[in-house]
């Protein structure tokens, strides 16, 4: 979907398998054509039936990113049916090594990097809210109230 608005992403998150509003492009790819989504592009593949595909996929995170990008993963944690991969099992070892990356980054004084000290302050409260999405998850999949 290009460039959703707050309220498009939400319609989107509540309903991923019925919302058709919003402004959405599509592009056929021919063989060794790549194409790149930055973290959060709402986004659907389809093949052709009966014609054989590869395609690889990728995470690529920029610094300028990470605060988008961990936004993205506590919507995932959230709400499974907005994505095709295993969240839950996957995003705390990626969220795990993105704190120590911003955690090192920031002691060796490199916060401008990272939009300054709001920004990092800014990035560990996303952790805060991510570890309380998945904690809540792990209750709810164990059938233990918080």
């Amino acid at each position: 979907m290009s460039r959703p608005s707050r309220q498009e992403e939400g319609e989107w998150m509540s309903r991923p398998h019925g919302y058709t509003r919003g402004e959405w492009r599509y592009v056929v790819l021919s063989p060794g054509q790549t194409v790149f989504f930055p973290s959060g592009t709402i986004h659907f593949v389809f093949r052709i039936r009966g014609v054989q595909t590869f395609a690889l996929r990728g995470h690529i995170l920029q610094w300028s990113g990470i605060k988008r990008w961990l936004k993205v993963i506590i919507a995932q944690v959230q709400n499974e049916e907005i994505t095709n991969e295993d969240t839950a099992s996957s995003a705390p070892q990626l969220v795990h090594v993105m704190k120590g990356l911003v955690s090192n980054r920031t002691k060796a004084g490199r916060d401008k990097e990272l939009g300054g000290p709001d920004a990092v302050v800014r990035f560990f409260a996303l952790i805060k809210e991510f570890d309380t999405s998945v904690a809540k998850l792990r209750h709810a999949e164990s059938g233990v109230q918080p």
